[in-house]
């Protein structure tokens, strides 16, 4: 087996795994269990970006924008084991462990591009000023998502820091990771963050959506906008970036 078909198999297993975790128990404690299927809008997140995300090992279209949205539901079903780590974690069913495979898309995507030859951290890395709208929009966006984690995740309920010092931890890692690279738009690894970190920020908001909108808070509301924005700046400053060279070699020798 070649190293490029490792990678894809890789990513294929993260990708059943995921799909696996949505049918089955998340959370089983005292009576209570929970799974992601139970709640439409949370189901329909994770069933989209993983069919998407099968683009990858099936060789359709772009490599990096289906390992994207396979990160992006690793992101989502990071957000259960990460609220109940480090002292809850006998809680978390088989549904919340198999949902931390999903992890496995991404890094088949690393390996593929080892296997190319080409540092998955490599490329050039264009410096826009600091008025760029891309730029400005992606640095928008870590801030709301810093600043959401101080605020409460429901209206008059704790915040994320205080709801849990793990998840809290988390995000300002996260967000510390993507700081690096709103300036390197090639940097798939930057991809990969900014889209494991708008699947976390949004949870809270497609759980609420759209019968308990006005029950989120304002953490809730600034981590989904935040991880919005975030994605749609490095997205954007990627396809500029890789632009430059397209323009670059249609022009015609003198």
């Amino acid at each position: 087996m070649s190293v490029a078909l490792l990678g894809r198999a890789t990513a294929g297993v993260g990708i059943v795994c995921g799909l696996l975790a949505i049918g089955l128990k998340t959370l089983s404690f005292s009576g209570f269990s929970s799974r992601y299927v139970q709640d439409g809008t949370a189901a329909a997140f994770l069933l989209i970006t993983l069919a998407l995300a099968s683009h990858f090992p099936a060789e359709i279209g772009s490599d990096i924008r289906g390992a994207a949205l396979g990160a992006a539901a690793f992101g989502f079903l990071l957000f259960v084991p990460a609220h109940q780590a480090f002292d809850q974690l006998d809680t978390l069913d088989a549904g919340a462990w198999l949902g931390l495979c999903s992890i496995l898309i991404p890094v088949g995507l690393l390996i593929v591009q080892r296997d190319h030859g080409h540092a998955p951290v490599s490329g050039p890395a264009p410096q826009p000023s600091l008025t760029d709208p891309r730029h400005v929009t992606s640095v928008v966006g870590l801030v709301l998502l810093v600043v959401g984690v101080w605020l409460p995740i429901d209206s008059g309920g704790p915040s994320f820091w205080n709801n849990s010092h793990t998840l809290g931890i988390l995000l300002l890692l996260l967000a510390a990771l993507n700081l690096l690279s709103v300036r390197r738009a090639t940097w798939d690894v930057g991809l990969l963050s900014a889209s494991t970190t708008f699947g976390i920020a949004v949870y809270p908001w497609l759980y609420h959506a759209f019968e308990r909108l006005g029950s989120l808070g304002s953490g809730g509301w600034l981590e989904a906008v935040g991880g919005f924005l975030l994605i749609v700046g490095i997205v954007a400053a990627r396809r500029a970036a890789s632009a430059v060279p397209a323009a670059a070699s249609a022009v015609p020798a003198q």
